[in-house]
């Protein structure tokens, strides 16, 4: 059972706040649950990846090695003093740029970075800030142009290469994905990120031995990611080495005890492996975090159920039940619960309602036994 728990898209700028937009929300919640979760953010990758708001990217062929100084020009009063006095140069509105980002006003910014361009057409630099900008606010077609641009100015810089691999993986388009990453990683073989994107890339098209390989690389570069452990114990779990992925979510919770979606996951491994009381351990913090989290109730009941914890089993399936979710196998444990308690009617009830209602053979079979042992 996957946990229908969704990431939001995070656009980090300079370090100073995390903002998340609805939009970039909404094309998270759409994907598949094999996407949405553990890309987790990989989407850091379409970051605004801000040097200091003193030093920004100036214009030019050569735009991602030349520096402008915006020492003096970091407010928006200096900023614009400074575009006022030389209104045809990119160096001002870049600055001013800046400014606005450091105040989440994105539209603003998106205007200094196009008078940026206008004034300095081959201003790398400026491509990526403003496309990380458009990604942000769900212009998608504008982010991936204003990449590609980033990239024909400036081929060998790998941080826009990156952006639109990331990009590309959340368009499913996993093979271009999967060369942007490995563009990178020519470009850079030390870059944990970039394969841990195409571990992500690798793993969607199903080349899941390639995608262990780089989710291990990554975390042979940069051992402190929580992230990269949380993907590869998702795909030791895809894998049925469930083992494995427990390692891993320990490892990933040990980097980052404050996200809830890792014991959520752990919580899944555990129970794969009839790890009862560990599993109820982990769904129960979740469920105390992210109330109510409906589907670590349904688990948690059914490990109850199975660690002979009957009536904490029919609570959890029975406040399950009442959401009118429909699921047939939570009627059935929860009749193989009363069961067990000797609460012969509710017991033949959920069972019976099971057999109107399943077309699962084997469920069928279960539920038949359950019935003769009833004595029904």
């Amino acid at each position: 059972m996957d946990m229908a728990l969704a990431r939001v898209i995070f656009v980090h700028v300079h370090g100073l706040r995390d903002t998340c937009t609805k939009i970039t929300r909404a094309m998270i919640g759409a994907m598949p649950l094999s996407l949405k979760r553990l890309l987790l953010p990989s989407v850091l990758a379409l970051t605004l990846m801000l040097v200091p708001a003193r030093m920004v990217f100036a214009g030019g062929v050569h735009a991602h090695s030349a520096q402008a100084d915006c020492q003096g020009r970091d407010t928006l009063s200096t900023a614009t003093t400074a575009i006022e006095s030389a209104p045809r140069k990119a160096d001002g509105y870049l600055c001013r740029a800046q400014v606005y980002l450091s105040a989440n006003d994105f539209a603003q910014a998106i205007a200094d970075y196009t008078q940026a361009i206008r004034f300095s057409p081959r201003n790398a630099f400026a491509y990526r800030q403003r496309g990380a900008l458009y990604f942000s606010i769900g212009q998608t077609a504008q982010a991936l142009a204003d990449f590609s641009r980033a990239i024909r100015w400036a081929p060998r810089e790998p941080a826009a290469y990156l952006s639109r691999a990331t990009l590309y993986f959340l368009q499913k388009q996993y093979g271009l994905s999967a060369r942007d990453a490995s563009r990178v990683i020519r470009l850079d073989k030390a870059n944990a990120e970039a394969y841990r994107v195409r571990g992500l890339a690798y793993r969607e098209q199903d080349r899941y031995d390639d995608a262990l390989a780089d989710f291990t690389h990554s975390l042979q570069l940069n051992p402190a990611q929580s992230l990269a452990y949380a993907n590869r114990a998702r795909l030791y779990a895809l894998r049925s080495q469930f083992d494995l992925s427990i390692t891993d979510w320990d490892a990933a919770i040990s980097l980052n005890p404050n996200e809830t979606d890792y014991y959520a996951y752990r919580g899944q491994a555990h129970a794969e492996l009839k790890h009862y009381a560990a599993a109820i351990a982990d769904l129960t913090l979740v469920i105390a975090r992210k109330p109510p989290a409906m589907d670590a109730v349904r688990l948690r009941g059914e490990m109850y159920a199975f660690n002979d914890q009957y009536a904490l089993a029919i609570a959890d399936l029975s406040r399950y039940i009442g959401i009118g979710s429909g699921d047939v196998y939570a009627y059935f444990v929860r009749g193989y619960a009363h069961s067990r308690l000797g609460h012969r009617d509710q017991a033949i009830s959920d069972l019976k309602l099971v057999l109107s209602l399943t077309g699962d053979p084997d469920l069928k079979q279960r539920v038949q036994e359950e019935l003769s042992r009833l004595g029904s």
